[in-house]
């Protein structure tokens, strides 16, 4: 093989390295994004139809189809509801602004959404 051959060779395997590499970040970087984008849709949940705050079961099957639009694969998900009566600063003031007209309640509604998911794109993948 002549010199002029080998330099051409050595050229091809560095730029198909280099194309690789670029590649495969490319694609690490969109899986991550993927996640990412599953996890900020999660917080963005809001209140079901007619303003009615969700049940556990209602949120937990709006997250699996965020999964299942996004391509995730849920590995594990667990909801948590927790509830604290009493009015928060929100509450507090409209209160005072019906100066005792009227007695409510309010009772300030988090969920906690707890889920393992993984992206695929060929033969790579993504957990988080």
């Amino acid at each position: 093989m002549s010199d002029r051959a080998k330099w051409w060779v050595a050229i091809g395997l560095v730029v198909a390295a280099a194309a690789s590499g670029a590649a495969y970040l490319w694609v690490r970087s969109d899986l991550e994004a993927q996640i990412a984008g599953f996890a900020l849709a999660i917080d963005r949940i809001g209140y079901a139809r007619g303003g009615a705050i969700p049940t556990t079961e209602q949120l937990t099957e709006e997250v699996r189809e965020l999964a299942a639009e996004r391509g995730l694969e849920v590995v594990t998900l667990e909801v948590t509801r927790s509830e604290e009566s009493g009015l928060d600063a929100t509450g507090r003031l409209a209160q005072e602004r019906i100066a005792g007209n009227s007695q409510f309640r309010m009772r300030l509604v988090r969920y906690h959404v707890a889920a393992r998911v993984i992206a695929r794109a060929g033969f790579l993948s993504r957990t988080g």
